[in-house]
């Protein structure tokens, strides 16, 4: 429907593509969210330029891909340039921010870099401590994904 109401090339064609992206991803079909992470990934580059908070989803999203495929050292690219130009543009607190440290966490625990997913992973928690309060579902998503780093290193 955006593609014939907006065009094929248009901001919103791009989040539709990225939520059917993270639908094929969430049905574990990694190979079909790929290619329209990165369709929506070009498109926004395209239509928003390199450095806007779109492009940064994006970003994430594929790094999200790529670590469930198991290629972590490009998950951990994609998630460094996402963190980056999220500081850039939204700041050092910002909810997104905390996101992308997490999804930098998760990366470097499945790499077996252990002390750097907990000091990632605690700066995540605490963002979103100080952001969103104790009691939201991204403060327990960030305690979850330290227990299950603190678990692999033998801390149960």
């Amino acid at each position: 429907m955006r593609c014939e109401l907006l065009g094929d090339k248009h901001p919103d064609v791009a989040i539709s593509l990225g939520i059917l992206a993270n639908c094929y991803g969430n049905l574990g079909n990694y190979s079909r969210d790929l290619e329209l992470g990165q369709q929506a990934l070009e498109m926004r580059c395209e239509l928003l330029g390199d450095k806007h908070p779109d492009v940064a989803i994006s970003l994430g999203n594929l790094a999200n891909c790529y670590s469930s495929l198991g290629n972590y050292s490009r998950a951990l690219e994609l998630g460094k340039q996402a963190l980056e130009m999220r500081h850039e543009l939204l700041g050092d607190k910002h909810p997104h921010v905390a996101l992308s440290l997490g999804i930098l966490a998760n990366c470097y625990s499945r790499l077996g870099n252990y002390s750097r997913a907990l000091e990632l992973g605690q700066q995540a928690l605490e963002m979103r401590r100080e952001l969103l309060g104790d009691k939201h579902p991204h403060v327990a998503s960030s305690l979850g994904n330290l227990a299950r780093c603190y678990s692999d290193i033998g801390n149960h």
